[in-house]
C-alpha cells in the first residue's frame, strides 16, 4: 500500500498555517515596520518617514537577520510540528494494519515506510521556510550567507572541504534538515511504544525543552539533544560535534523499538 506524502495529513490547512506562523515569526520585525511605522509622527516632522521607513524594512529584509530569526523560532516551532504530526501519524498506522491484515504484506513493512513519510512533513515545513528566505532575498538583493565556513573548527577537514560560503550555507540547511528528521523519528517510536498521542507529546517535550535546559549546565552543548536543531547557532562545529547530540537518543529509542511489540 502507497500513501502519497501529500495526503498524509489529515487536515493539511493546520500545517500551512504553521508553515505561515513560521514565516510571520521570521519576518515579524518586517511585518511590524510596514504596518505599524507611523511616518507621520510628530517626532519625525523634520525628517523623510518614508524615506526612514523603507531603510528599515530594507535592514529587516537582510538575510542574515532572517536567518537569525529562523534560527532562534525553530527550536520551538518544528518540535510542536512535529507532536501534532502524531495525530495523523496514530490514524493512518491503524489504517496501515487493517489494509495489512489478510493481505500478503508485511505490516512492518508498510509501518516502516508510513514513519519515513511522515517525518519528512516537518523536514518539507522547514525546507519551503528556508527557501522562501533564500528566494526572496535574492530578488531583493539582501542575500548574503557570509560568516557560515566560520562556523566550523579552525583547520577542520569540513572547512577545507566547504570552502566557500554558499556551500558551507546548504551544508548547514542539510544538517538541519536531518536533525528534523531524526527527531520526528524519535517521536513517533516514542508513540509507537506509548500508544497516546497526547502522552508522548509531554515526554518528547520534556526531553527535548526541560531535559536540555537541565543538560545545559552539565554537559558540552554539542551533546544536548536541543543542538540537533540549533546547529547553525554554534561555532566551533566539527564532524565530531555534528553527531554528539544523538547520544543521547540512541539507548531510549533502541529501548522503545526493542518493547514496542510488548506493549
Amino acid at each position: 500500500m502507497k500513501i502519497p506524502l501529500l495526503t498524509l495529513a489529515r487536515h493539511k490547512f493546520v500545517y500551512v498555517l504553521l508553515t505561515l506562523l513560521f514565516l510571520a515569526l521570521v519576518y515579524r520585525d518586517v511585518l511590524m515596520t510596514y504596518f505599524f511605522f507611523d511616518i507621520h509622527a510628530p517626532d519625525l516632522a523634520k525628517f523623510d518617514g518614508q524615506a526612514i521607513k523603507n531603510d528599515l524594512l530594507k535592514s529587516a529584509l537582510d538575510f542574515r537577520i532572517l536567518q537569525f530569526n529562523l534560527g532562534f523560532y525553530q527550536s520551538f516551532i518544528i518540535p510542536i510540528i512535529i507532536v501534532l504530526l502524531g495525530f495523523q501519524y496514530i490514524e493512518l498506522k491503524n489504517k496501515v494494519l487493517r489494509l495489512s491484515i489478510g493481505r500478503e504484506v508485511s505490516y512492518p513493512g508498510l509501518k516502516r515506510k508510513l514513519t519515513l513519510q511522515v517525518a519528512s512533513i516537518p523536514c518539507l515545513i522547514y525546507l519551503v521556510t528556508v527557501l522562501t528566505i533564500a528566494i526572496i532575498t535574492y530578488f531583493l538583493g539582501t542575500f548574503s550567507p557570509l560568516g557560515w565556513n566560520s562556523l566550523f573548527s579552525d583547520g577542520s577537514g569540513l572547512q577545507r572541504l566547504l570552502d566557500g560560503e554558499i556551500k558551507s550555507y546548504l551544508f548547514f540547511t542539510c544538517v538541519l534538515l536531518i536533525g528534523i528528521f531524526i527527531n520526528a523519528i524519535y517521536f513517533l517510536q516514542i508513540v509507537d511504544y506509548v500508544g497516546n498521542v497526547t502522552r508522548s507529546a509531554i515526554t518528547y517535550l520534556m526531553f527535548l525543552w526541560l531535559g536540555s535546559m537541565l543538560l545545559y549546565s552539565a554537559l558540552p552543548y554539542y551533546m544536548v539533544p536541543m543542538t540537533s536543531l540549533m546547529q547553525a547557532s554554534y561555532g566551533d562545529v566539527s564532524l565530531m560535534k555534528l553527531f554528539t547530540p544523538y547520544i543521547l537518543y540512541i539507548v531510549p529509542y533502541m529501548v522503545l523499538e526493542k518493547y514496542e511489540d510488548n506493549v
